[in-house]
C-alpha cells in the first residue's frame, strides 16, 4: 500500500481521511498547511498527496507549484479535496498543475477511494501545460473570490448568531409556557426568513397542550395539529429533524390539517427537553430559496433543544408559583417551605440566565467549561463543581475546568484519586449519571466518597457531557446539603450540560465558517 499525505489546516478533516485511508492499508501522515507539507514531502517523499486548496500560510496551487519546482518531489501525484466553490475554474487551475483530480468535500468513501486508486496507478487525465502565462491571474481571482464568500458567510453567520443571542435573552424573561413557545415561533421565522411557521406541543399524556403560529391568518374552522400523527409525529418520534422540498410539483404534504396554507418547502425539528421531545417546531417556504438547506436545519435544531428545556423549567416554575399559591393559605407551618420554593424558584431564573449568557459569549471549549463550573458555584448553590475530559492515554481522565471548594479534590494519585478516575470514566462509558445524596452511608466508588465527605460534602453528583452520542467529559459536582439532588436540581444540572453540548455545535460552526 501507499504513503498518502494530507495537507488540510483542519485537523477534524484530516483525521477523517487518516481513518478511512488507514481502515484500507494505506500509511497516511499530515501536514497543516502548505508550507508544512513541502517540507513532510521532502521528508517522507510520499505515493500520492491528497491537499485542501484555501490554507493559511500557503495556498494549494502554491503547494503545488512549489512541489513540482522541487526535483526531489516534482513527479508526486497530487489530488485536490475541498469545499465547493467555483468547481470548474478550480478543475482547470488544478491540470494546470497536473493535478490528477479535484474532489468536492465532503463526498462519500467510495468515491475518494476510487480517485486514490486511480491516481495511484498513473491512469490520469493528460497533462495541461504547466503553468501558462495567465495562470497567476486566474490563480489570485480564484483565491480572492474563495476568501469573499467566506468573509460573506462568516457575517452572515454572526448576525444570525446575535439575533439568536437576543432571542434567547427574550426567552429567558417568560414565566408563561404559551408565551415562550409563541416567541420561539415568531423568533424562528424571522430568523430564517420563511412564509410561515407552526408550532406544537405536547403534555406528556400526547395531547396537544400549547399551539403557536407566525405568518399564517387562519380559516375559522381550522383545527389546531396533532403533535403525534403523519410526517409531523415521526419528528417527535425519532426525535429527529425532517427537511423536504416539492420541487416542480405539487405541494408537499407534511401533515398539517386542512385549512392550513400548501406548501413547497418545509424543515421541522423536535422541541427537545432531557427526557423526551415534547413537540415539533415547522418553517415553510423559505424566502428566496427553493428550499432550506442543511446549515438552517441544524441551526434550528440547536433553536429546538434550547426551547424544549426553557419550557421545561418554565412549565415546572409555573407549577410551583401555583403550589406556592396554595401553600400561602394553610397555616405558618408552611411558610419555612414556601421560602425555600422562592428561593429555589429565583436561583433557577439566575441559572437561566447564566446559561444564555454562557451559550451565547464562550469562544473556546476552555472559556465553555471554566464559565460552566463557576456559574454552579455562584448561582448555582455548590460547594464544588469540577469537569473532567477524557485524556490522550486509554482510561485516563483529566481535570480541564474547577470552581470552589477545590481542597476536596485528591491533589495526588491515591487511592481516592484512582476512585474517582473509575467513577468517571464508569459515567462517560455508560452515559448514565451517578447521584449519591448522602455521602456517610455511600458504599459505591467508596474511597472518593469517603474522602469528599470528610471534607464536609454530604451529596455528590457526577453527569456525562455528551457531543452528539459520544461522551467528551463528564461534571462532577458536590455540596455540603444532604439529600440536595432531587427532581429538580437533576433537572438543573440536565440544563448546564445541554448549554455546554449546544455551545459545542457552536464553536464548532464558528471554527468551519472561519
Amino acid at each position: 500500500m501507499a504513503t498518502i499525505l494530507i495537507v488540510d489546516d483542519d485537523s477534524i478533516n484530516r483525521k477523517l481521511l487518516v481513518a478511512l485511508l488507514s481502515h484500507y492499508g494505506h500509511t497516511p501522515i499530515e501536514a497543516r498547511d502548505g508550507i508544512d507539507g513541502l517540507e513532510m514531502a521532502h521528508a517522507h517523499r510520499p505515493d500520492l498527496v491528497i491537499s485542501d486548496i484555501v490554507m493559511p500560510s500557503m495556498d494549494g496551487f502554491a503547494f503545488v507549484r512549489a512541489l513540482r519546482a522541487d526535483p526531489v518531489v516534482h513527479a508526486t501525484r497530487v489530488i485536490f479535496y475541498t469545499a465547493i466553490y467555483h468547481e470548474r475554474e478550480a478543475a482547470r487551475l488544478a491540470a494546470q498543475c497536473q493535478v490528477a483530480c479535484v474532489l468536492v468535500k465532503p463526498c462519500e468513501p467510495a468515491v475518494l477511494l476510487a480517485a486514490v486508486k486511480q491516481a495511484l496507478s498513473g491512469v490520469t487525465p493528460p497533462a495541461e501545460p504547466l503553468f501558462t502565462d495567465g495562470f497567476d491571474r486566474q490563480h489570485l481571482t480564484l483565491i480572492s473570490n474563495k476568501l469573499a464568500e467566506k468573509s460573506n458567510a462568516l457575517e452572515s453567520a454572526n448576525a444570525r448568531l446575535m439575533a439568536l443571542q437576543d432571542l434567547n435573552i427574550l426567552l429567558t424573561s417568560d414565566r408563561d409556557p404559551q408565551l415562550l413557545l409563541e416567541r420561539v415561533c415568531a423568533g424562528a421565522r424571522r430568523l430564517i426568513g420563511c412564509r410561515f411557521a407552526v408550532l406544537a406541543a405536547a403534555d406528556e399524556g400526547g395531547s396537544t397542550r400549547f399551539f403557536a403560529s407566525s405568518g399564517i391568518a387562519f380559516n375559522a374552522i381550522a383545527p389546531p395539529p396533532t403533535v403525534d400523527s403523519g410526517p409531523l409525529g415521526g419528528v417527535v418520534a425519532h426525535r429527529h429533524s425532517w427537511r423536504a422540498h416539492s420541487g416542480a410539483g405539487a405541494p408537499l404534504d407534511c401533515g398539517l390539517p386542512p385549512g392550513y396554507p400548501a406548501v413547497k418547502s418545509v424543515v421541522v425539528v423536535p422541541l427537545l427537553t432531557n427526557s423526551r421531545a415534547l413537540g415539533w417546531l415547522l418553517l415553510a417556504d423559505k424566502i428566496g430559496s427553493e428550499s432550506f438547506d442543511a446549515e438552517d436545519e441544524r441551526f434550528l435544531s440547536g433553536l429546538g433543544a434550547m426551547a424544549g428545556r426553557l419550557y421545561e423549567i418554565c412549565a415546572w416554575q409555573s407549577d410551583q408559583l401555583v403550589d406556592l399559591k396554595l401553600l400561602q393559605g394553610q397555616d405558618n407551618r408552611f411558610r419555612e417551605r414556601i421560602e425555600d420554593q422562592e428561593m429555589h424558584l429565583q436561583r433557577m431564573h439566575a441559572m437561566t440566565h447564566g446559561l444564555v449568557a454562557l451559550t451565547s459569549q464562550a469562544d473556546t471549549h476552555q472559556a465553555l467549561y471554566e464559565g460552566a463550573c463557576q456559574l454552579l458555584v455562584a448561582e448555582g448553590s455548590m460547594d464544588l463543581a469540577v469537569i473532567y475530559t477524557r485524556d490522550a492515554q486509554p482510561g485516563d481522565v483529566r481535570r480541564v475546568a474547577a470552581a470552589g471548594d477545590q481542597a476536596s479534590l485528591p491533589p495526588t494519585p491515591s487511592r481516592e484519586a484512582s476512585s474517582l478516575k473509575f467513577l468517571t470514566v464508569s459515567v462517560m462509558d455508560s452515559l448514565h449519571p451517578v447521584i449519591c445524596n448522602e455521602l456517610r452511608d455511600a458504599s459505591e466508588y467508596l474511597a472518593f466518597h469517603q474522602m469528599l465527605f470528610r471534607k464536609g460534602e454530604r451529596a455528590l453528583a457526577v453527569i456525562p457531557l455528551t457531543s452528539g452520542d459520544v461522551a467528551i467529559g463528564c461534571l462532577v459536582v458536590a455540596t455540603r446539603r444532604p439529600d440536595t439532588f432531587d427532581a429538580a436540581e437533576t433537572r438543573l444540572l440536565s440544563a448546564v450540560v445541554d448549554a455546554i453540548a449546544l455551545s459545542f455545535g457552536r464553536l464548532d460552526h464558528e471554527a468551519h465558517a472561519a
